[in-house]
């Protein structure tokens, strides 16, 4: 019946003198697509890591999960097939140079019109309203973001001093996860890998808090083939944290352009001071952000065994396998993705 009907319209067409063109969709136009950036700013471990997670998490009959560059980005064809926008750890000044404003704003155009996007730790500083990174500090970037899911400010390294080169500056980090999806509701305590995240702060707790830095103690060798300045680092690990009680109380208001609103919260830092949020969901426009400082993406066999200063971290999170994959398969059901069972 339906050759019978495109038969008929095919020279009815013809009739009048139409051309008639024959469009070959590809196999893979039935798929919902999930991009991974890779560019400028995006750490190729953290790239194939998300790559390799995402996949392990969704049906390849239903998500075709590919990496994006950031020229693609900013061409824009992308948004019609696409079911998430992933931006994973490295350095959010180089998604800055590398997208401009133009990709930046195809990405939030994308998102306040129904998209998704999943922001973890650089991705999720880039998300923000503004970011505080280092404050003060050799490694300092602080400014306004375009994005402006999140309604407030990232201030981090929660656990530093960074490094962007070697994993000294890596941890295995107390969190306390729940998600309201879960039925029945419940919180899991576990560690998870953090490296140069950040806190959220909504704009009204950043207004009236002062950031604490406490000195943090350490577990990693500091035997003779580590050099002095590598040393130095680890001497001086320290971690932030959220006094809402004596804060300046000078009040800086938020953009003048759109921000999202907090939907949800999913994590918080458990032992670090104030207990600051480490995932949360944003409803931004008709779509949502999806946002983590710590990389719950990462589980200890990701790690490399090889390395002296995961080592101690690797042995840490093993106990945490199980609960890191339920919290990552949270952050990425949020997201909007349909999550095979277990």
């Amino acid at each position: 019946m339906w050759n019978t009907h495109i038969s008929k319209l095919f020279h009815a067409l013809c009739l009048k003198g139409t051309t008639v063109t024959f469009f070959k969709m590809s196999s893979s136009r039935s798929l919902s697509n999930v991009l991974i950036y890779k560019g400028e700013g995006a750490k190729e471990e953290n790239v194939e890591q998300l790559f390799k997670q995402i996949s392990r998490y969704v049906s390849p009959n239903k998500y075709n999960i590919k990496t994006i560059s950031p020229k693609e980005t900013k061409q824009g064809a992308w948004r019609s097939s696409t079911a998430l926008y992933v931006i994973g750890g490295g350095y959010d000044l180089g998604f800055i140079t590398a997208l401009g404003d133009e990709g930046t704003i195809k990405i939030r155009d994308y998102v306040r019109t129904g998209g998704r996007y999943l922001g973890i730790c650089a991705g999720a500083y880039f998300a923000c309203d503004r970011i505080e990174f280092d404050k003060g500090g050799p490694q300092q970037v602080c400014g306004d973001r375009i994005l402006k899911f999140f309604p407030g400010v990232c201030v981090g390294p929660v656990h530093g001093p960074y490094n962007y080169n070697i994993k000294v500056s890596a941890r295995a980090v107390p969190l306390q996860f729940t998600d309201p999806h879960w039925n029945p509701k419940q919180s899991i305590s576990l560690k998870g890998y953090f490296n140069g995240g950040g806190m959220f702060l909504p704009q009204d707790l950043f207004n009236k808090c002062s950031i604490t830095r406490d000195p943090e103690s350490y577990d990693q060798d500091l035997s003779d083939d580590v050099d002095d300045k590598i040393r130095q680092e680890i001497k001086d690990r320290h971690v932030l944290g959220v006094n809402a009680e004596t804060g300046n109380k000078q009040v800086k208001n938020l953009n003048d352009q759109q921000t999202g609103t907090i939907k949800d919260i999913l994590c918080h830092f458990s032992e670090v001071k104030g207990k600051p949020l480490a995932a949360i969901t944003c409803k931004v426009g008709e779509g949502l952000a999806v946002l983590s400082a710590v990389h719950l993406e990462m589980d200890s066999p990701s790690l490399n065994k090889q390395d002296k200063f995961l080592q101690p971290i690797i042995t840490q999170l093993s106990p945490y396998d199980g609960e890191q994959e339920r919290c990552f398969g949270s952050l990425l059901h949020h997201a909007g993705l349909d999550i095979l069972s277990s």
